[in-house]
């Protein structure tokens, strides 16, 4: 090697390893800040000793819940981009937990905004954290982004077999805790924009004017979207459409297949003819998890000859007495009554007077029926729930029903018919603030932002793509930082070597 080319080389490889000794650009993402208006030694302030669990190096019990709350806003903070600093205000207070019903929490955008500088869309509202976004402004000086709040009072154990919050952030909640990670996912997900600004209860736009999350809501019976809809009394009705109601975006769907097993539980019923077809049907989530080959038989009403007979509560399982029209029940599916006793009761009473199957029929006027809840390992019967509409329709019949139980192999669970749409929560009567502010109840396996957000984990899912659908930014990774950025240390790369070669050639 020409001894002249030696500094030059070494000059060469001293910048190359600079460079890349250099830091790494940082990837652009959110920034949160969790403001706390816990006052006195109550919620975030709460000074109770604790150990760490679960990950949680808090040594206080309200550092701890803090501590669940910046886990989960780094969560969000890693998926989304954001100039503007994302303020959340927040606290933990005993909210509504009676009769083993309880608020868990609640999250909403603190105001929207419109027709600002970078607006994907005129004339529509977007929630205030992602209008600060997309503008890089400040557009609402001096106010938080979103505010939520969450119940101290499950730690209290108001909720009968709940012990109370798991504030671990492992995915790992022991037996008898509600894992709180997952539901503080889910409500910052609403304060960020998964809500609808319309009145379910009236219909009423915003302000009268549509919002971002309005203009992807379609009712497959309007077919149009809540924001095309010419009245409020259309809203209002839509509202109501149990499974009738999707997220029509085209990034949601794409990536349903990718989140959602194929396979939508339904009872098939195959005759008479009057009533042929496929019924919406809750899967339980106990014993032996539904298939497409299903189990098939007569509709057969459970009469365990005790009280309210149909509801199954007495039985083999329970009382060891026989069911009166065990012989009949044998070898087909038993339809029973919602009510007296549990689930899982119900269905063992079933499997052991012969039931290959069970639909649980609801006892109130209601859709859409949810899943069936429980535990019981020795339940080896597929069962499921329909609404009370449904099983007085099976009822009505005089021949007899001829069904299956399983799954429909051709749909996506959760979503619409072959349009693969997911679903939202449509129910009626009216949930405010749940109605189709949510997905559905029926994807599979749990998603995020389905309303009952403590069987989904911490997995973001598809609540990703639908915040790409509204207008949330992903964060740049390294390889995609500002071009200039790139072309300044080329340029001083290539001017290093140019004078190194000047050299080269002078000596």
């Amino acid at each position: 090697m020409n001894r002249s080319m030696q500094p030059v080389l070494a000059g060469v490889v001293a910048l190359v390893v600079a460079l890349a000794l250099m830091p790494s650009p940082v990837e652009a993402q959110a920034r949160f800040f969790i403001l706390n208006v816990n006052i006195g030694p109550t919620g975030f302030n709460d000074p109770t000793p604790v150990e760490p669990v679960g990950g949680n190096p808090g040594r206080t019990l309200g550092e701890q819940r803090l501590g669940v709350f910046e886990r989960a806003a780094g969560i969000w903070s890693a998926l989304i981009d954001s100039d503007v600093e994302i303020v959340v205000q927040s606290m933990m207070n005993p909210l509504f937990c009676e009769g083993g019903a309880a608020t868990l929490g609640t999250a909403a955008a603190f105001t929207a905004v419109r027709d600002f500088d970078g607006a994907p869309l005129a004339d529509t509202w977007y929630h205030v954290a992602l209008a600060r976004s997309l503008s890089g402004e400040d557009l609402s000086p001096g106010y938080p982004d979103m505010f939520a709040v969450f119940s101290t009072n499950i730690d209290n154990g108001c909720i009968p077999g709940i012990d109370g919050w798991y504030y671990g952030v492992d995915g790992n909640p022991p037996p008898g805790t509600i894992e709180l990670l997952p539901i503080v996912l889910h409500e910052l997900a609403h304060g960020l924009g998964f809500a609808n600004l319309a009145r379910e209860e009236d219909g009423v736009l915003f302000q009268g004017i549509p919002d971002i999350y309005t203009r992807f809501t379609f009712d497959h019976v309007a077919g149009q979207t809540w924001a095309d809809m010419a009245t409020n009394r259309e809203r209002v009705a839509s509202a109501l459409r149990c499974g009738q109601v999707s997220w029509n975006g085209p990034l949601v769907t794409a990536e349903a297949p990718n989140f959602l097993a194929l396979g939508a539980p339904v009872l098939s019923v195959e005759q008479p003819g009057a009533i042929v077809g496929d019924f919406t049907l809750a899967p339980a989530r106990f014993g032996p998890m539904l298939d497409a080959a299903g189990v098939s038989g007569t509709i057969v009403a459970a009469d365990d000859g005790n009280g309210t007979a149909s509801d199954g509560c007495e039985g083999p399982a329970t009382t060891g007495t026989p069911w009166v029209n065990g012989a009949a029940v044998a070898g087909n599916i038993a339809l029973i009554d919602r009510g007296t006793c549990s689930f899982t009761d119900k269905v063992r009473n079933a499997q052991d007077s012969g039931a290959v199957g069970v639909v649980v029929a609801d006892n109130v006027a209601s859709c859409p029926p949810f899943d069936l809840t429980g535990e019981d390992p020795e339940v080896a019967i597929p069962s499921g729930r329909i609404t009370l509409d449904d099983a007085n329709l099976i009822r009505s019949q005089v021949m007899p029903v001829e069904a299956r139980l399983g799954l429909d192999p051709t749909r996506l669970a959760g979503t619409f018919g072959d349009t693969g749409q997911v679903l939202l929560f449509a129910t009626d009567p009216l949930i405010p603030g749940s109605a189709i502010s949510h997905f559905d109840t029926s994807p599979f396996p749990d998603v995020l932002m389905e309303p009952f957000a403590n069987f989904a984990g911490r997995e973001v899912g598809l609540t990703l793509p639908f915040f790409r659908e509204i207008g949330w930014r992903r964060p740049l990774s390294v390889l995609e930082i500002p071009v200039l950025e790139w072309r300044g240390l080329a340029a001083l790369a290539l001017v290093l070597l140019a004078s190194g070669l000047w050299l080269v050639r002078r000596g």
